[in-house]
């Protein structure tokens, strides 16, 4: 099967990771169609770049709450003509309802170690209808995952890995993280068409280093969630450092971005920082790149160890300084090296990390510099690479679903189906019975 025969369907567009795919995929000559699913204002297509991309769209609007109102048949017909198919956040679950087995999974996070494991909600005497399909959504989603040819993960820590063990087969391949930025575009025109960048441009110019820590403000609640970004940690760092390097002038800057924002700008004040700390409002990754690039410093997640995610390659893509927390023994067998950082752990790590910059931040900047040819070189070229092989091999042996996916799951699921269908006439019934008995009327 020729490239221009294959049509690849790209399924979900969590951060903005489906529609740079895409776009790599049209790049090396594929046909190839974004459907977005219910996404986030700032993880749609025009949220990455300035430019109009020749790119088809379709908006399919699914989450976990309408997986009742497409059958089987309506799934089918959607992806009628396609061959390949890449899906993120709940596009497993859906496709698996339609029989069709997703040849990509790239998890996003929550789709991952959350969706599959859904509860049905504690209402009595009856869960909502709503609730009822939240949770049949839920029990689509793992076995779709479970039964995904390739899962486009990159190695992170043990807490995470456990779920793609508990949930993925023998038969899943573990692949690369698929390219997650695309980087072809950042130039300094494009960096310069961010709305912010006038503002930060006045901000770096008025500093002697210029820090953005663009995460989540998440850190108040349960310190073993994958959420928790420990941003509470890096401030008193942070205050520690400028109070011992009273001549320096430092600024750093921060989203409005995240559960705990309001709770941040409590200890900012507490902490005596507010002079210091520049807020700026949730904003779209286009703008975003923008403002890194203007940094000298980006700070990432300190609440576990990572080795890739959202915020740690938008600051490697502009090759800036990184500080974050890692863990190497869990990482370096999986990559011919890793990119330079410095690890935090503890606010006294922050303020030593910090100070060693400071001392020579012109070195520190060209050692940065290498972060960005890891990126390319084992992130971005190394998927792109993979992606192609693993579509030339389903383009070379094409499965059966009834031949992957044992019977006992398809019984499994159907009485999942049977049991919620069974609520939603109960549900139907406690309704009309409500509204039948008014003790008010006369």
């Amino acid at each position: 099967m020729k490239k221009d025969e294959i049509k690849i369907a790209c399924i979900g567009n969590m951060n903005n990771n489906m529609f740079t795919v895409v776009r790599y995929l049209k790049d090396e000559g594929y046909c190839v169609t974004l459907f977005l699913l219910d996404e986030y204002g700032h993880f749609l297509p025009e949220a990455d770049t300035f430019d109009k991309v020749d790119v088809e769209v379709k908006n399919l609007g699914w989450n976990k709450f309408t997986f009742h109102q497409e059958s089987k048949e309506s799934i089918k017909k959607k992806f009628e003509g396609y061959n390949f198919f890449i899906g993120t956040d709940w596009a497993p679950a859906y496709l698996f309802k339609a029989g069709i087995l997703l040849d990509i999974f790239c998890p996003a996070g929550s789709d991952l170690f959350e969706y599959p494991f859904c509860k049905l909600e504690k209402i009595r005497p009856l869960p909502t209808i709503a609730g009822i399909e939240g949770w049949r959504c839920s029990k689509y989603q793992y076995y779709g995952i479970r039964y995904t040819r390739y899962i486009s993960m990159e190695p992170t820590n043990a807490e995470l890995e456990r779920y793609v063990k508990e949930i993925c087969s023998v038969n899943s391949k573990r692949i690369p993280a698929l390219p997650f930025l695309y980087i072809k575009q950042y130039n300094e025109n494009y960096f310069q068409k961010s709305e912010f960048y006038e503002r930060v441009k006045k901000i770096r110019n008025e500093s002697d280093i210029l820090i953005v820590q663009h995460c989540r403000q998440e850190w108040k609640g349960d310190k073993e969630s994958f959420h928790y970004k420990a941003n509470q940690i890096f401030l008193k760092g942070f205050r520690d450092f400028i109070s011992s390097v009273p001549k320096v002038r430092v600024n750093l800057l921060l989203l409005e971005y995240g559960t705990d924002v309001n709770a941040s700008k409590e200890l900012i004040l507490e902490l005596g920082l507010q002079d210091r700390v520049h807020w700026l409002p949730t904003t779209l990754r286009k703008n975003l790149i923008g403002v890194i690039d203007l940094c000298d410093i980006g700070v990432g997640e300190l609440g576990k160890s990572w080795v890739v995610y959202g915020s740690v390659l938008e600051i490697l893509s502009v090759g800036k300084i990184f500080i974050g927390r890692r863990n190497d023994k869990e990482y370096s067998e999986n990559y011919s090296y890793l990119y330079p950082m410095f690890n935090a752990v503890s606010a006294e790590d922050v303020t030593k990390s910090l100070i060693e910059i400071s001392l020579d931040l012109n070195k520190q900047k060209l050692i940065a510099l290498t972060g960005k040819k890891w990126l390319e070189e084992e992130i971005i070229n190394k998927s792109i690479k993979t992606l192609n092989g693993c579509i030339e091999n389903k383009a070379m042996s094409e499965s059966n679903y009834s031949k992957v996916v044992p019977f006992k799951v398809e019984l499994t699921l159907f009485t999942y189906t049977l049991c919620s269908y069974f609520i939603i006439i109960l549900n139907y019934f406690k309704i009309k019975l409500t509204r039948s008995y008014n003790p008010h009327a006369v």
